[in-house]
């Protein structure tokens, strides 16, 4: 891209404007797709132990379901990788391209340029920790429950 669009060239704003707007929209499903995972991984959590099965079936199941999660867990990881890419992107390639004369000063608009001013970084730690001890936490439940049923044998 150039720096054509600072000087008016409407085709490279139209351009700029359509991609924004789908990496924004890439973002939003990125977003939602995690979302999805701590959901099927919740779910299959309360599913597996509301299975009554006997034995060692029992336990061979709650041992196997950190290791599938794990994998779920990775595909959140993934995803909210490549959405910090995306905004990240947004933010240098984009955003700057698109000026706004406010109180003498020439600033970027757009969302990703705002928050790097006033988002709070503790919220973006909050969201990413909620995450990881959602992943971390159903595993560790369901394993303990696999291993107390693998040593004692009876159902918890």
């Amino acid at each position: 891209m150039t720096d054509n669009a600072t000087n008016g060239n409407d085709e490279t704003l139209a351009f700029l404007q359509a991609e924004y707007t789908s990496l924004r929209g890439e973002i939003v499903k990125r977003l939602e797709l995690g979302q999805r995972l701590i959901e099927i991984a919740l779910v299959s959590a309360a599913a597996i132990l509301t299975i009554n099965l006997a034995g060692a079936e029992f336990a061979r199941v709650l041992l196997a379901y950190p290791v599938l999660v794990m994998f779920l867990a990775f595909a959140g990881l993934h995803s909210a990788l490549q959405v910090r890419i995306l905004a990240t992107y947004i933010k240098t390639e984009i955003e700057p391209r698109f000026r706004w004369r406010h109180d003498g000063e020439d600033t970027a608009v757009g969302y990703e340029a705002w928050l790097v001013a006033h988002a709070p970084r503790e919220e973006q730690r909050l969201g990413i920790f909620s995450s990881i001890f959602m992943f971390t936490g159903t595993q560790v439940l369901v394993f303990s429950l696999g291993v107390v049923e693998a040593v004692t044998g009876t159902q918890v």
